[in-house]
């Protein structure tokens, strides 16, 4: 038998220890790999910059930076139609009087005007139920009106009427006393539904009115009330008044309104006052033209201007009174003695 050489078998060992050696370390390589959890990498380090150099705040900025205003109208525009909520439907003005049953309803029975109960009701919140017959007597002072609803007439046969006196002196705001006939009502007069005026402050019916006095130029009135006489003050008969007229039983012959007229002299005097015969209002005197210049002869447009008025008309006087006579009448006619008519001045 041949033996080997030593050499070389050492080598052959060698070599398939070497394989075998490589074969487990990559095996073992890829096992290690798979087992291996995958780290997240590593976070990088922060940097750092040191701080700028110098004011590093920004400019402010430059112009007007107000915003500016809305363009056009910006107010929003009304509504549009009829925005007013509808009134509510039917009667639903709670009716007068009290003491009455209510009607029912959804929302009446218990329904209420001035703190007392009152006949209707709202049927459904709706529209008030009428709720007696019109002309139908309820009671003292009460009657169903044209509307079906309680109220109360002027008089009442129940209530107790005024006394009244037969004859009455009353003194009014102008000064004048005067008598009053005067009659009882037949029925008192009602204050309210169920109420009746007290007879005392009920009124009386007049029957008729007579001026007895007036405080004046020609008298004072110093009482007139009640039933007794007016006391009056009067000036004697014959005292002048109202620069035209005399006092005769405490009135004056010529009336206020004309005593701003001035006369010439004292033969002067007040016709009459009142309408002329074309229907205008005015004073008519007897002018003598005495002490005007020296003619003595004046017109009645002269005259009236005097004393601040319009001559109406003129005429001759007839023999010294107001009566007309021959020649020519008008407000432009020159005599010695005329009748003049002056329109009354208006009131100041």
């Amino acid at each position: 038998m041949t033996s080997l050489p030593t050499t070389n078998a050492n080598s052959s060992v060698r070599i398939r220890l070497s394989l075998l050696s490589s074969l487990l370390c990559a095996l073992w390589l890829v096992s290690c790999k798979n087992d291996t959890v995958e780290q997240p990498p590593p976070e990088p380090e922060p940097t750092y910059y040191p701080p700028p150099e110098g004011n590093t705040m920004p400019p402010p900025p430059q112009g007007n930076t107000t915003p500016p205003p809305p363009q056009g109208n910006t107010t929003p525009p009304p509504p549009q139609g009829n925005t007013t909520p509808p009134p509510p439907q039917g009667n639903t003005t709670p009716p007068q009087g009290g003491g009455l049953t209510p009607v029912g309803g959804e929302e009446g029975g218990e329904e209420y005007y001035g703190g007392e109960e009152y006949y209707g009701g709202y049927e459904g919140g709706g529209e008030l139920l009428p709720s007696c017959t019109p002309g139908e007597v309820l009671g003292l002072c009460e009657v169903c009106g044209e509307d079906g609803y309680p109220t109360y007439p002027d008089t009442d046969a129940n209530c107790e009427p005024a006394l009244c006196p037969s004859e009455l002196y009353e003194l009014d705001i102008d000064g004048a006393c005067y008598l009053r006939e005067q009659g009882s009502p037949d029925e008192g007069y009602c204050y309210d539904i169920g109420e009746c005026f007290l007879p005392e402050d009920q009124p009386c019916d007049v029957l008729s009115e007579t001026l007895i006095a007036e405080d004046g130029v020609c008298s004072t009135i110093i009482s007139c009330e009640g039933t007794e006489a007016p006391e009056l003050d009067e000036r004697p008969n014959g005292a002048l008044c109202n620069t035209w007229g005399t006092c005769q039983t405490g009135a004056c012959s010529a009336p206020s309104f004309c005593e701003v007229f001035v006369p010439y002299n004292t033969q002067n005097f007040l016709c009459q006052a009142g309408q002329t015969d074309n229907g205008e209002s005015g004073c008519v005197f007897f002018v003598n033209g005495t002490g005007i210049d020296n003619s003595g002869q004046t017109t009645c447009n002269d005259f009236c201007a005097n004393s601040g008025t319009t001559c109406i008309d003129g005429w001759n006087d007839n023999n010294g009174t107001c009566n007309p006579g021959n020649g020519g009448g008008g407000c432009d006619q020159t005599y010695s003695t005329q009748v003049c008519v002056c329109e009354i001045p208006p009131a100041p």
